[in-house]
């Protein structure tokens, strides 16, 4: 790998974005042929605590983030590894 330079990542696309993609196209995969494999009632008791955690877990990454005054985009340079 040649070394330009460059100090960050060069991902083009932000993360959020490349995760789009593939939740449309399952949300066109389902609207065309639907196949439950779970009853609405079971899936809403299981959904919404992992929604809650992962709104959780976002938000410690963040704040992680914060704390080691790493920048969160994907552009900038990253002055340390956080763990």
């Amino acid at each position: 790998m040649a070394d330009d330079g460059q100090n960050n990542p060069a991902i083009r696309v932000p993360p959020p974005l490349i995760y789009l993609l593939p939740l449309i196209l399952g949300l066109v995969l389902d609207r065309r042929s639907h196949v439950p494999f779970l009853p609405r009632r079971v899936g809403r008791i299981i959904g919404w605590p992992m929604v809650g955690g992962g709104v959780l877990l976002a938000g410690w990454f963040r704040q992680t983030m914060r704390e080691a005054d790493a920048p969160v985009r994907t552009d900038k340079p990253v002055p340390r590894l956080t763990t």
